[in-house]
């Protein structure tokens, strides 16, 4: 192989991989009905001859110039007793990590033999098959390592070790994406290593997106028809099947000797293979739900402070309604609402640095989709947090405390003037039939009338005063401090465990090969 070639093509990988901008202006390219992935590159200062890409050929297989960024992805390790669960090489820095820390040393050699000496004092010798491109001669068996773990030093005890490339968010052409294409995973990790991997490959995902790229699988069954890949060159939908492709790889290749071809309408040429859009889109669309997904993950995982909406903000709404309203059958859905937008409000402005830190690029390149999945993460961290259940019990709490606060005393006192109208009208009532022209009888008659009268008055407004003294104390029971408090911290440990179960749910559904 040249070596101004090799150079040349290395370079472009170099660039291409570590540069968020020009890979996703790529990948956005491929994805256009009027895609020219080689005049997008040439337009970023490359320019390949057809053959270029063969150099690529090179760089993945183990030898003197082997790219260990090539590699890229997730392994899992095959049982072993050195409890060795999960290998990550980045995409960008070809920084190997093992069970989610970064090894202590590492080099290649010129057989690509990668050595590495990890924390527990054990190195690791492994030498790593890469995924194929789309269009290879000679596809490559599905992507894995095989090597050997010893202690470290000379004479050390060492046991084979091997690893399958697996993909922690499945396959780009599932329609439901829920496994991780892991046949035999491991299930022997403990929860903290689970997270810690967890945690480092999406970290790196949300900074990269050729790390982001290389967690994705892109298989399809045999005899799919041609919704994903029109022609496929001397690779078989089996071969597709069994070890899928290199998606990262196979789009920085489109950009080396390829054409687009309206009328077959795929990419053609120098690979040797023929792509569709869909194939792009498809790999696109689950970029941005691997992003969405972590984005709820930090969302439903993060600790929020409830009581200042809790009890603070809940009172306030309430004490801002007139008598009228606070009569209002529907007003504990009206509140519940608005301690919702509260909720999220509050949410937005706690996660506010976090999420503009990890999410620069998703928010950069695919805003609309950002929002959309940030709003949705949002709203399900309210359902689970604070159930419907639970919040409108304490607006009914608070709502009971203002009842017996407000409206009842000025029930009570309406009903008292009541009583004293009453009684003015009965005296002026008594003093007209004294005045009048009527007999002794006819007026003992009309005071009988009017003492009855106001007696049946009486009766009723004081039977009305008992009735709200009585509401009002059952209402004060209802809402007494004590009450409050133990509502509102029953909410919180519910709403802490709901979210300790999300973590756990989390580490659980990784450590089984489901998508998380």
């Amino acid at each position: 192989m040249d070596p101004q070639k090799l150079n040349a093509v290395q370079a472009y990988l170099e660039k291409i991989y570590s540069d968020n901008d020009l890979l996703s202006g790529l990948l956005m390219n491929v994805t256009e009905k009027k895609a020219n992935p080689v005049e997008y590159i040439e337009k970023k200062g490359f320019k390949f001859q057809s053959d270029d890409w063969e150099a690529v050929q090179v760089l993945e297989k183990p030898g003197p110039n082997f790219d260990l960024r090539l590699a890229g992805g997730v392994y899992r390790f095959d049982a072993n007793k050195a409890g060795l669960w999960e290998l990550m090489v980045h995409s960008v820095t070809s920084a190997i990590y093992v069970n989610g820390k970064p090894v202590t040393s590492q080099k290649t050699d010129n057989q690509g033999w990668v050595t590495c000496e990890m924390e527990s004092q054990r190195d690791l010798r492994i030498q790593f098959k890469c995924a194929s491109i789309v269009g290879e001669p000679q596809p490559h068996s599905k992507p894995q390592f095989t090597g050997e773990v010893s202690k470290t030093g000379e004479g050390g005890e060492k046991e084979v070790i091997t690893g399958q490339r697996y993909y922690p968010w499945g396959n780009a052409y599932d329609k439901i994406n829920t496994k991780q294409l892991i046949t035999n995973p491991g299930t022997s990790a403990s929860d903290e290593i689970v997270r810690v991997c967890r945690k480092l490959r999406e970290d790196e995902a949300v900074k990269w997106l050729a790390v982001a790229l290389d967690l994705l699988a892109c298989q399809s069954k045999p005899l799919d028809g041609p919704h994903e890949i029109s022609t496929y060159g001397s690779i078989d939908k089996g071969d597709l099947l069994v070890g899928g492709v290199h998606i990262l790889l196979t789009l920085t290749c489109a950009a080396i000797g390829e054409y687009y071809g309206e009328a077959l309408g795929a990419f053609v040429g120098a690979i040797g293979g023929g792509v569709t859009r869909n194939y792009f889109i498809d790999i696109k669309d689950n970029v941005i739900k691997g992003w969405s997904r972590d984005l709820k993950s930090l969302v439903s995982e993060k600790e929020l402070a409830l009581d200042e909406i809790l009890k603070e903000k809940i009172k306030q709404r309430v004490e801002e309604r007139d008598n009228v309203q606070l009569k209002d059958p529907n007003l504990s859905k009206e509140i519940e609402n608005e301690v919702k937008r509260m909720y999220i409000l509050n949410a937005k402005d706690k996660l506010a640095d976090d999420v503009e830190d990890r999410f620069e690029w998703y928010q950069t390149l695919w805003t609309s989709e950002f929002k959309e999945a940030y709003d949705a993460a949002l709203n399900e961290k309210f359902e689970e947090q604070m159930p419907h259940s639970q919040i409108e019990s304490l607006v009914k709490i608070n709502i009971d405390r203002r009842v017996a606060e407000k409206v009842i005393p000025d029930d009570i006192k309406e009903l008292g003037v009541q009583l004293d109208n009453a009684d003015q009208d009965r005296k002026k009532k008594l003093a007209e039939v004294e005045k009048s022209g009527k007999t002794w009888a006819q007026k003992r008659e009309e005071e009988r009338k009017i003492k009855e009268e106001y007696e049946g008055k009486v009766k009723k407004l004081k039977g009305e005063i008992k009735e709200k003294q009585e509401d009002k104390e059952e209402r004060e029971k209802k809402s007494s401090d004590t009450i409050i408090d133990s509502t509102l911290e029953e909410i919180k440990r519910n709403a802490e465990r709901r979210r300790r179960e999300a973590i756990d749910r989390a580490a659980r559904k990784d450590r089984d090969g489901e998508i998380v």
